[in-house]
């Protein structure tokens, strides 16, 4: 069984449709990479699986029961997180106050210790900004934090919405590592990525959206290396 299963999955904002019949799943341990062209749907997908948005038709199941229709802090205490674009976070409290936040839903409050310490391990340079306020750190670092933050409550499948925007080459690099480092210890990724080079690397399977639908599917070998996708997508 799936550990996250989506079957046609329609969304609509007003009279346009932004899914037309979306159908994917993520098995557990999976890395898994949606790309596509900007408004091709990929954040509404996310923000639908974590019903930040609800769609029309369709299902989504995650550990075998129905979640579509739960409010986004049922989900949350699931241990499905979704770090959003743009990172929103909040400027005007400390990198530790935001952690904390993070870690709000976490059901064994005994385990914060552990693992405020184990997430900044993953990210070292948030131990020297423990106490600075997370709006005066650079983009780098506030995307760090965006996704420590969600790395507080121990998610089983962390949903990462664009982590790379408008970050220099050296932090694009520091992050796929870091992704690549949680996924190895188990974590189930879901990945919507503009940096296609990355997403595909990084990838167990792939899925290609194209004006709200599965155009591609495979594995992230397998799509890096379609025409298709290495034309539309990989600038080759």
């Amino acid at each position: 069984m799936a550990l996250l299963q989506v079957e046609d999955l329609r969304v609509r904002y007003g009279e346009v449709a932004a899914l037309n019949g979306v159908s994917l799943h993520a098995n557990k341990g999976e890395f898994v990479t949606l790309i596509g062209a900007n408004g091709a749907g990929k954040s509404t997908l996310l923000r639908t699986i974590s019903g930040l948005s609800r769609g029309y038709r369709g299902t989504i199941s995650y550990q075998g029961s129905r979640i579509d229709r739960l409010p986004v802090h049922n989900i949350v205490s699931h241990g499905l997180v979704h770090v959003p674009e743009r990172r929103s976070l909040f400027p005007d409290m400390t990198v530790a106050e935001n952690l904390k936040l993070g870690a709000y839903r976490l059901k064994d409050k005994s385990s914060f210790p552990s693992k405020m310490a184990q997430v900044l391990d993953y990210f070292p340079k948030l131990e020297e900004r423990k106490y600075q306020l997370a709006g005066s750190m650079s983009g780098g670092e506030q995307q760090m934090c965006a996704i420590a933050r969600g790395l507080m409550l121990g998610p089983e499948l962390l949903l990462l919405d664009e982590p790379t925007l408008g970050l220099s080459p050296l932090l694009v690099g520091m992050l796929g590592k870091i992704m690549k480092t949680l996924h190895g210890q188990g974590l189930t990724i879901i990945l919507v990525e503009q940096n296609a080079h990355l997403a595909l690397s990084l990838a167990d399977r792939a899925y290609v959206l194209e004006r709200g639908a599965i155009a591609l599917e495979g594995t992230g070998k397998e799509l890096a290396s379609s025409d298709s996708v290495r034309k539309a997508y990989l600038g080759l």
